[in-house]
């Protein structure tokens, strides 16, 4: 297994309701569309052709970009996995007024666990103006799988310091590897979500076979 990383770490895999799950769905076209649609209906959400396996060619990955916070607002920021400046929009309306539920009705705790001391940390700060939970990477995955020695063993970066993951649509699973626990996998389906620092914690994902 991947050598864990010297790091504190923590994983809470949750699940919402079926008609929670049904109410994020039915008011976004992107949840229906074909998968040669996501481009154009994604356009504002820049959803792009992402390879991270290339021996695997018939594992089609598709990721958009967007943000989750209160304001309706493009903002300026930057692409996750390129680097460079982009111009988010909003995310998923749906999507956003779940995260912003969750996170006031967990602000005490989220707050708490950023603070050094009596003062705040740096993601304390940014916790402070609101900006946690609000970086959005959305992905389609489908076609051929990804699995075994093919899923790619990373750690995020730090916009990833408190991460919070949905599954919307179709399963997936989380390998994570830690001291104390060893290399864990963790299937997700429709519904499930979890919230994680996969900041400070090596992990990988498995993407089963499936047609669109």
């Amino acid at each position: 297994r991947m050598y864990p990383l010297d790091e504190p770490s923590a994983f809470h895999q949750l699940h919402m309701s079926d008609e929670l799950l049904e109410w994020i769905k039915e008011d976004e076209d992107l949840y229906t569309c074909q998968g040669d649609d996501i481009p154009q209906i994604g356009e504002k959400w820049k959803f792009e052709r992402c390879v991270d396996q290339r021996h695997i060619p018939d594992h089609v990955y598709y990721e958009g970009y967007g943000h989750a916070l209160e304001s309706s607002d493009t903002i300026n920021s930057m692409n996750p996995r390129w680097g460079n400046p982009m111009d988010k929009h909003r995310g998923p309306k749906r999507v956003v007024a779940f995260i912003r539920c969750f996170k006031e009705l967990n602000a005490d705790w989220i707050s708490e666990a950023y603070k050094e001391s009596d003062s705040e940390s740096f993601f304390g700060n940014l916790v402070s103006q609101d900006l946690h939970l609000a970086d959005l990477a959305m992905q389609f995955h489908w076609g051929d799988p990804v699995e075994n020695y093919d899923i790619g063993w990373h750690a995020d970066g730090a916009n990833s310091a408190l991460h919070m993951a949905i599954s919307i649509l179709g399963r997936r699973a989380l390998h994570l590897s830690r001291k104390e626990e060893g290399h864990t996998v963790h299937w997700q389906n429709p519904g499930d979500f979890y919230i994680g620092t996969p900041f400070t914690v090596r992990h990988a994902v498995e993407y089963p076979k499936v047609t669109w």
